[in-house]
């Protein structure tokens, strides 16, 4: 697990790849993260977002960067991808979980009658790792 907030990320990724980056990086947070996706991100590597802290919000690209790299950007909104994509993704998910693949860091559990400050702590940002609520 990498702190982002105390620790390099990029030379983290850097060294735990030999200096190639990473392929994809999946984030909920583009716009503060593009400095650090960037170089965190191999040769031709993908960047997909699908969340934004603003329905306004607005990105603005380093293109000397993004070309150096030869970066894909993929946006992605969650309520127009078909169900049946979204039932593959859950599966292969869940195949990592089983396979010991993933193992998601929990930061915070709460009651489902706390759901507002659960949302307030994902929006924060302070909770490192997944929130859950639960009934």
């Amino acid at each position: 697990m990498i702190d982002r907030k105390s620790e390099d990320v990029a030379s983290i990724v850097l060294e735990a790849t030999e200096g190639l980056g990473v392929d994809h990086i999946v984030d909920v947070a583009l716009k503060p993260n593009l400095d650090i996706n960037l170089a965190c991100l191999s040769q031709g590597g993908v960047i997909s977002a699908y969340a934004t802290a603003n329905a306004t919000d607005e990105l603005s690209i380093p293109l000397l960067k993004a070309m150096m790299h030869g970066c894909v950007f993929r946006f992605v909104y969650i309520y127009n991808v078909p169900d049946e994509l979204k039932q593959i993704a859950i599966a292969d998910i869940n195949s990592c979980l089983e396979a010991g693949y993933y193992s998601p860091k929990i930061g915070l559990n709460m009651p489902l009658r706390n759901i507002v400050e659960a949302h307030e702590a994902l929006e924060s940002s302070n909770v490192i790792g997944k929130v859950l609520v639960h009934m």
